[in-house]
């Protein structure tokens, strides 16, 4: 182990040129600091090395940057990274990766999708499709979709869970003759369901919002609609700082609005869900 470290060490200690890049390494002076971010990792690396020489530090590929700050040498300090911060906030309307900054509190609102409503005909229907859930780091937070309208109920309201707030979204309507299909359910903290139409149903609004049954479809002087669909849950929780690491990366995946019955009269589609992420 010691030939092992002696060989780093005298890579280390040699004068790095200019022509590094970040992929390749880092050049630290001597008596000099520098915060790293690499494989969403950041660590401060300050030198004090006895050879009073620059180090490089190598962060082409993950290995040798987790070695390195993980046994760094004697007379080279390493601690967490010091950051400023400064306050924001980032939107998911699609999944993706949050990239962790630097704050004192990251608050996370996560609302699931709406469920579609129902379509029409006479004596039956065609259900709508539930809405997808919503999640912030694995299901840390979850928010769950409205369901489906079908001919005969109404789209139940989706849920939410880990949070410290956690809201369930409004029912769907029923239909009501000739005055229209059933409403979509309300996203809870969310977008409004789609308002009751006496034609093929609107869909409901972000985020989480429930679409419309389908409604009026007249057969032999009765008059037929379909259900509205369930309006998506919501969940939201603020974390203390360290409670991610600062760069690092967090998977938010963002749900899919249920399609809406497709009949002799359409069912409307739900909206999709969101994931909310502010920083101060």
């Amino acid at each position: 182990m010691r030939r092992l470290w002696r060989a780093v060490l005298f890579l280390l200690i040699v004068a790095v040129s200019a022509s590094l890049t970040a992929a390749t390494g880092y050049q630290v002076n001597y008596g000099s600091n520098q915060n790293i971010t690499e494989w969403s990792q950041c660590r401060n690396v300050a030198n004090a090395h006895a050879s009073g020489h620059a180090i490089f530090v190598p962060t082409k590929t993950s290995t040798e940057w987790t070695t390195f700050y993980g046994h760094a040498p004697a007379g080279v300090t390493i601690s967490a990274c010091a950051c400023t911060v400064t306050a924001g906030s980032q939107a998911f309307t699609g999944s993706g990766t949050f990239t962790v900054p630097c704050y004192h509190n990251l608050t996370v609102q996560v609302w699931g999708a709406g469920g579609g409503g129902a379509g029409a005909t006479h004596g039956s229907g065609v259900t709508g499709g539930a809405g997808g859930a919503s999640t912030w780091n694995g299901g840390a937070l979850t928010a769950y979709g409205g369901g489906g309208g079908t001919y005969s109920a109404n789209g139940a309201g989706g849920t939410g869970s880990g949070g410290t707030t956690n809201a369930t979204g409004g029912a769907g309507g029923a239909p009501n003759g000739s005055s229209g299909g059933g409403k979509g359910g309300n996203g809870a903290n969310g977008g409004a369901g789609a308002a009751s139409k006496c034609s093929n149903a609107g869909a409901g609004s972000a985020p989480g919002g429930g679409g419309g049954g389908g409604g009026c479809y007249f057969y032999a002087r009765g008059y037929y609609g379909g259900h509205g669909g369930g309006g998506g849950g919501y969940s939201a929780r603020t974390y203390a700082a360290g409670t991610y690491t600062v760069g690092g990366g967090v998977a938010v995946v963002v749900g899919i609005g249920g399609t809406g019955g497709n009949s002799s009269v359409d069912g409307g589609a739900g909206a999709r869900g969101q994931v909310n992420i502010s920083w101060n």
